[in-house]
This record gives structure tokens, C-alpha cells and sequence, in this order.
């Protein structure tokens, strides 16, 4: 405490904050707050719902791809597969399907 003190006192005098400036600072550090937790929720909300519709389809689907857009119009794609032989067969699959709707 005492060598903060001496650090303090060796830089001068501190020049005090206007009111204005200080609720101005003020203001920012909210503003910056409330936009990080509003991203929070965001994110999270959205990995919620991606885990939930993962853990849904994993009660009827052995393996799945999802491709799409979400709610926000942010592009979507979950592949699940449980071993690779699986996940080559689902990848042979989405190939066919692709190649097909492009005819």
C-alpha cells in the first residue's frame, strides 16, 4: 500500500474528473455492458436451441446433417454422426442430394 501510494504521488497531482466527464464515462462503460450482455444472450440462446434440436433429432435419426438458415438468416449446418462409417455414409448421401438438386 505504501509503495502505491509513493508510485501515486511521484506522477503528480491527479486532475479531478468534471461531473460531465464522468457521467459521460459513465455512460459509455453502460453502454458497452448492456451490448455485451445482449450478445451473451443472444449466443447463448442460439447454442441453446442448436443442442436442443441436435438432442431431438438424436431420439429418431441415427445420424443427420441440417442445412438452413436460422431465425437470425445466419446459414446453419450440424452434421452428427456416431462413428465414421456413419459419417461416410452421410456424407455420400448429402453429395447425392446436392448433385440432384442441382439438375
Amino acid at each position: 500500500m505504501l509503495t502505491e501510494q509513493a508510485e501515486l504521488s511521484s506522477q503528480g497531482p491527479i486532475s479531478p474528473v468534471s461531473s460531465r466527464d464522468g457521467r459521460d464515462i459513465q455512460n459509455l462503460i453502460k453502454a458497452s455492458l448492456e451490448d455485451k450482455l445482449e450478445t451473451g444472450r443472444k449466443q447463448r440462446t442460439q447454442e441453446e436451441h442448436n443442442n436442443a434440436l441436435v438432442a431431438t433429432l438424436n431420439e429418431f435419426m441415427k445420424c443427420f446433417t441440417i442445412i438452413g438458415f436460422d431465425l437470425s438468416s445466419d446459414p446453419l449446418i450440424i452434421s452428427k454422426a456416431n462413428n465414421p462409417l456413419d459419417g461416410e455414409a452421410l456424407a455420400s448421401l448429402t453429395s447425392k442430394y446436392m448433385k440432384d438438386m442441382v439438375r
